[in-house]
């Protein structure tokens, strides 16, 4: 965690203030990747700006006792995600899913998660994927511990495949 970021105080939904907090923990949990992610990576700044006002998407932070971003989970529909495999209407997308490298097995990206697809349970969603780095070993022993199961499908090129994963969701979950 960078320093001075307090205890976890909590999960609350992202405002338009956030975004460059977001973006910032981004950067930092991607530095955790920087030894197998291509340099042709970017970040996209901008698009978190514009996803934490789309009023179809749901992205949750979670903050420190002192109200700082030390992670996030954004979720919408999956038909308006990139590389949809599914037109379902009920079918959700996890964008991302970032915590601080500090909080790494706290416990504080299963609550994140969890909360979100609640959210999106709760919406009327029925499942969710996401796309996870087929290099990102630590994410995919998370995403299967807490119950996503591999579909099959890879896209993304030779040096950078990503694998899809799905669950499903129910309210109450």
């Amino acid at each position: 965690m960078p320093t001075g970021i307090g205890s976890f105080g909590g999960i609350r939904r992202a405002v338009l203030d956030d975004a460059v907090a977001v973006a910032a923990l981004e950067d930092r949990a991607l530095e955790t990747w920087s030894h197998w992610v291509p340099d042709s990576l970017t970040r996209f700044d901008y698009l978190w700006a514009n996803r934490l006002v789309e009023a179809q998407n749901t992205t949750l932070v979670a903050v420190t006792t002192s109200d700082e971003v030390c992670g996030v989970c954004s979720i919408g529909p999956e038909q308006l995600s990139h590389e949809p495999s599914l037109t379902d209407p009920h079918s959700a997308h996890m964008y991302a899913l970032f915590v601080d490298p500090g909080l790494h097995g706290s416990g504080v990206a299963a609550e994140l998660a969890a909360e979100a697809l609640a959210a999106v349970a709760s919406a009327g969603y029925t499942t969710c994927r996401l796309w996870a780095p087929a290099k990102a070993r630590r994410a995919l022993g998370f995403y299967r511990k807490t119950g996503w199961r591999m579909t099959g499908r890879i896209t993304g090129s030779p040096e950078f495949e990503r694998l899809e994963l799905r669950i499903d969701v129910e309210v109450g979950r």
